[in-house]
Formats: C-alpha cells, structure tokens, sequence
C-alpha cells in the first residue's frame, strides 16, 4: 500500500514526492508475533507467580472469570483499535458505556422486549459515531476535544436518566449476562465473538486496509483515491456499534444500569490498545495485540485480588501499565525510525562509492 500511495500521480499530473510512513508493517503475523511476545511472556510470569500464592489462580474457572471481567474492555478496545490505527480517538466510549447500560436498563423496565432493547443501543451508539465522525471529517474538529466534551455529555446524561443510582433490572437479557455457550460465560463468548470479527475486517479487507492508508498519510491516502472523510465517518460508526455492544454487555454482567460503571474505562481501553502494539500517531496495530493488552490488564487484576493487595493501588497499578505503554510505544519508535536511518545510510553508500571511484 505505501508503495501505491507513493507512486500516484498527483491531480496536475506531477509525480507526487509525498514521503510515506511505513504505517502497515510487511509482514503482518511478524508484526502481530512481535508485539504478542512479550505481553504473553508477561501474563505467563504473572500467572506463574500468583498460582504460586494461590494454586486456584491457574483454573479454567479463573481464565473464564478474567475474559468476563475484562468483556466490556476488550469490547470496547476492538473499535478503539480501528479509531487508532486510523489516526482518530474517542474519549467518550466509557460514559457512552454508562448511558447505554443504563438506557437498556429502563427500557427493560418499562417492559420493552431484547431484542428491541438491543436495536436500540446499537442504533443510539452508531448516531452518536456519526455525529462525531462528520464533525470530525467535516469540521476538522480534534477528536481528541471532541470526544472530551462528549465524556462529560453522556456522564451527565447516565446519571440524569438513572437519577443518580443503579436501575435495578429483574428480568431481560439475562442469557447475555450469565449464559455459558461453548463453556464460556456469555461476555466473554461475545468478547472472543467481536475481537474474531473485528481481525477479519481489518487484516483481511479493503476497508482495513484503507484504515490502515488513513492512519499512515491521510493526503497520501487521499490522492490514492480513498474517500477519506467518509472513511472517518464510517470509522466513528463502527466504533458506535461496538460501543452500543459493550454497554448491553456491562448492563447485562451487573443486572442493572450503573452510570458510574463506565467512569475510567476510556483510559484503559487506550492503554490495552496502545499496550499491544496500536500506535497513537496512526497506521500501525493489530487486533490479536489488543485482546493481549486488555488480558495483561484482566491477569494483572486478577492477580492483584488474589494476592490481597487493597483496592486503592489498583488504579496506581493501571496508571502505571498506561505510562509504560506510552513509554514503551516511543522508544519503539525512536529504534525503529533509526533503524530505517541506518538502512537509508546503508542503502546510499555503496552507489556514491561506485560513483567516485575512476572508471577502469
């Protein structure tokens, strides 16, 4: 693709000189095995260590209890990724969280059937996608602003509508919140179900590979004719939809509409996503990465209870696994932009000796 795009004739018919990010790595499964890696060996040590102090840490039922808890993240980190990777943000997704479960869960209360329950918080979740994907397309507004004053929005909203406490909800959708398809409970059944989903579409189709051409040089991307504001739209959309599943997920795991279950959860979605490989500046990530960054989050939590540590230096914890991330992310970046640097030095050096040296 970044061979495509830099090769196409601008409109005047020049050759466009429009450097190109490598954005998409060449090899995708070395990419996605080298980010993967570590984040395995972490949660292998971690495991390792806290089945040490507590031989129940390494049970099925534990993994099963992990993938619930972490349902609504991982979720929620599958359309970040592709808001990412395409050089966009969306800070509003855990007060989205909130106002959907909560919306769910008076509509279940005022005798309103699943799946009518269902089409409407995904309906409501895409709207809200689009209308941040046109003003950021349209308007050129920062996402990053945007979506900010949509977290404080919908926060607002959630605890007007639930008139500050938990909407209880005795019946409806109780088969996605305690089901056990396949041995798997119901949220995490959904969270391998959207994250399998989610890989298809963007390492196996033109639209994500177009994400991909987005993220990496916009302009590029542009002259190579790719539709780059409705890709944006169409971008904020899907991560609405996905959106609108995470909050059904949370309302059902809880049985009841809390408009405080969301409240931080934007910061770690981003952390899971940048945590497996997402990189902030767009044009690099992939999904197999994110369900590891949002399972070193479910293990490290996991391992936290099971350890007794008090609750207080869990948030120390996620902050710190945050700031390693972004940390992690950059010093990847210096080495590989000075990998690339010593390449180019490389690859010009043997032509202007050539060059000099007397013929014959």
């Amino acid at each position: 693709m970044s061979d495509l795009l830099s090769k196409t004739p601008a409109p005047d018919g020049r050759s466009t000189a429009t450097p190109v990010r490598a954005g998409r790595p060449s090899s995708p499964a070395l990419a996605a095995l080298r980010t993967v890696l570590p984040l395995l060996l972490a949660v292998v040590v971690l495991s390792i260590f806290s089945n040490s102090r507590n031989d129940a840490f390494l049970t099925w039922n534990n993994f099963n209890n992990i993938l619930t808890q972490i349902a609504a993240l991982g979720i929620l980190a599958a359309g970040q990724t592709f808001l990412i990777i395409g050089g966009q943000m969306d800070l509003s997704v855990g007060s989205m969280v909130s106002f959907l479960a909560v919306l769910a869960a008076k509509m279940l209360g005022a005798d309103w059937s699943d799946p009518a329950v269902i089409a409407l918080c995904l309906v409501v979740g895409v709207v809200v996608g689009a209308i941040w994907g046109l003003i950021v397309a349209f308007l050129k507004v920062p996402p990053f602003i945007l979506t900010l004053g949509g977290l404080s929005i919908f926060a607002s909203l959630a605890l007007v509508l639930a008139n500050n406490t938990p909407v209880a909800v005795p019946e409806g959708l109780d088969w996605l919140g305690f089901g056990q398809p396949l041995g798997l409970r119901t949220p995490a059944f959904v969270l391998l179900v959207v994250l399998i989903l989610a890989g298809l579409v963007l390492h196996f189709t033109k639209f994500g590979r177009n994400v991909y051409a987005l993220g990496s040089s916009p302009q590029a991307a542009y002259l190579a004719g790719i539709p780059t504001k409705r890709l944006t739209v169409e971008l904020f959309m899907l991560n609405g939809l996905i959106v609108g599943i995470a909050g059904l997920v949370m309302m059902a795991r809880l049985s009841s509409g809390d408009p405080r279950s969301g409240i931080g959860l934007e910061l770690s979605v981003i952390a899971a996503t940048v945590l497996g490989g997402a990189a902030l500046a767009g044009g690099r990530g992939t999904m197999v990465g994110t369900f590891f960054g949002a399972l070193v989050f479910g293990v490290v939590g996991a391992s936290l209870t099971f350890l007794r540590v008090p609750g207080a230096y869990q948030s120390l914890v996620s902050g710190g696994i945050l700031v390693f991330a972004v940390l992690a992310t950059a010093l990847a970046d210096r080495y590989r932009e000075s990998g690339r640097r010593f390449a180019r030095r490389a690859a010009a050096t043997p032509s202007s000796v050539t060059g000099a040296a007397p013929p014959g």
